[in-house]
């Protein structure tokens, strides 16, 4: 499937582009394109760039590359994951001293974008906190008549160590955000876990599933800093933690 644009490594004199995930709404979306595509163009009233994301973290990634390249909209037509990506991708990670250590922060690439959402997933949570309208073509609509709104957002630091190697050799910090919430522990580990099933295994229920029972036996509480805004550290045992700044939650699994 190939986008119905020109390729994205050539800068053109549009400032909008779509970054589609095809695989969302269980692939409608991919299989719908050619159509989805004609109503979306009436309504932007150009013909604005498109490039579908092909993998995850690929979104993120697409989004910094067309932000330096000068676009000023952009657009995420995908479910929340999708969207969280793209919004990552306002925002280049650099360091920071930060009581002598180098601690990861997130830097706006130009604080003059727009973030554009089209929801077009299984769940839509994000959309539902923002009353979004529930159809693409709907939210493309909104988007054109309303004025851009700011909106809160949760930031996180966190350190992670690959499986493979020691964590006192390989363990590294890296900086995120979230629009709706995030989760620790083993809700995180569940959704981990069903990612990797979905990429063999497309049903989300058989994933989720299978990611619950593989987890919950051998799931232990881990040793957790909390930090909070007013300086105090609290160190407790943490089975499961969610941060949430919007209307709605439901575990992403």
């Amino acid at each position: 499937m190939s986008p119905p644009s020109g390729s994205h490594d050539k800068l053109t004199n549009n400032e909008t582009v779509l970054i589609v995930n095809p695989n969302s709404g269980g692939g409608a979306t991919g299989k719908n394109w050619e159509s989805l595509y004609n109503q979306i163009k009436k309504i932007l009233g150009e013909n604005p760039e498109v490039v579908f994301s092909q993998a995850s973290g690929n979104g993120t990634i697409l989004t910094r590359d067309f932000l330096r390249k000068g676009f000023r909209k952009i657009i995420a037509l995908g479910g929340d994951g999708t969207i969280n990506e793209v919004a990552n991708g306002f925002f280049e990670q650099i360091t920071s001293e930060n009581n002598d250590k180098a601690m990861p922060v997130l830097k706006p690439i130009n604080t003059e974008a727009i973030l554009g959402i089209l929801p077009s997933g299984s769940r839509n949570v994000l959309a539902k906190s923002l009353n979004l309208p529930e159809g693409i073509v709907e939210s493309c609509q909104r988007f054109v008549s309303a004025k851009p709104q700011n909106v809160d957002v949760i930031t996180a630091r966190v350190t992670t160590t690959p499986q493979s190697v020691p964590e006192k050799d390989h363990s590294m910090t890296t900086a995120r955000l979230f629009l709706n919430a995030a989760e620790l522990g083993v809700g995180a580990e569940i959704i981990d876990r069903s990612k990797k099933i979905r990429s063999k295994i497309k049903s989300r229920l058989i994933s989720t599933i299978s990611s619950v029972i593989a987890t919950l036996p051998t799931y232990g509480s881990n040793l957790c800093n909390v930090s909070l805004d007013d300086g105090e550290s609290l160190l407790l045992k943490m089975t499961m933690g969610i941060v949430a700044n919007g209307r709605y939650f439901l575990s992403a699994g």
